[in-house]
């Protein structure tokens, strides 16, 4: 009996934890209206298996003179319009906090905004509106 409770404990838990991270992850993706910024990110790989339902797009951005490695989800079905844009670079909208970023991966990158090659320094911060080149 006591073994039963237990299960039942931890599977409450595991439950309560994953509403919570599902919660505040909404929370952070309606805060991204408010406090985000733009960057510049090239894809560089797609990953995810055969069979599923949703593929990974790999990028890279720079922010604060570091390089960073992220990622965006797209449905399976979408796999050949994604495929052409490897190796290019577009415009990615994120939340200002790079640990909420990073957690709940908030990123928003912009097949539609392709980064014109005349654009090659993006500010160390990000751009807190959206640039000139890309409206």
């Amino acid at each position: 009996m006591k073994n039963i409770n237990n299960s039942k404990a931890i599977f409450f838990i595991m439950i309560g934890g994953l509403l919570t991270f599902i919660i505040i992850g909404k929370f952070f993706d309606n805060d991204m209206k408010k406090n985000y910024i733009y960057t510049i990110g090239t894809t560089y790989e797609i990953k995810g298996k055969s069979r599923s339902s949703s593929k990974r797009l790999l990028f890279t951005y720079a922010l604060e003179n570091k390089l960073n490695d992220a990622e965006t989800q797209f449905l399976s079905d979408s796999l050949d319009y994604y495929k052409p844009y490897i190796g290019k670079r577009f415009l990615v909208k994120m939340n200002n906090k790079q640990w909420v970023n990073r957690i709940f991966s908030t990123y928003k990158l912009y097949i539609n905004k392709p980064v014109p090659d005349s654009i090659r320094l993006v500010p160390s911060e990000g751009w807190k509106e959206l640039p000139e080149w890309a409206k």
